[in-house]
């Protein structure tokens, strides 16, 4: 997605429903994904807008393997708290006032 990414990858519509679905996808296996900011705003976002309008996140694993491999894909509504790891936040000073 580009720099302006609307915090998902794909939008699915069906009536009043909305889905925003952000996939992860990895040649084998994989327990910790990045979660860019925007990313975890939008599902932050979707918390406050109901049932009607839900992100998710796919995790799509093994890829890379042969053809008796298969691909798995596990859904994903809620990061709980305890499952985010943050190491950095960046601020753009030139949008804080001085004081």
């Amino acid at each position: 997605m580009p720099s302006t990414s609307p915090g998902y990858d794909l939008l699915a519509k069906k009536a009043a429903e909305i889905l925003r679905v952000e996939v992860k996808a990895h040649l084998g296996k994989a327990k910790i994904i990045d979660l860019p900011i925007g990313e975890f705003r939008e599902y932050a976002r979707s918390k406050a807008r109901g049932d009607n309008d839900r992100w998710e996140l796919w995790n799509v694993e093994q890829l890379g393997g042969d053809s008796s491999t298969a691909v798995e894909i596990t859904r994903y509504a809620e990061i709980p708290d305890e499952a985010i790891e943050a190491k950095l936040l960046r601020a753009d000073l030139r949008q804080c006032a001085s004081i």
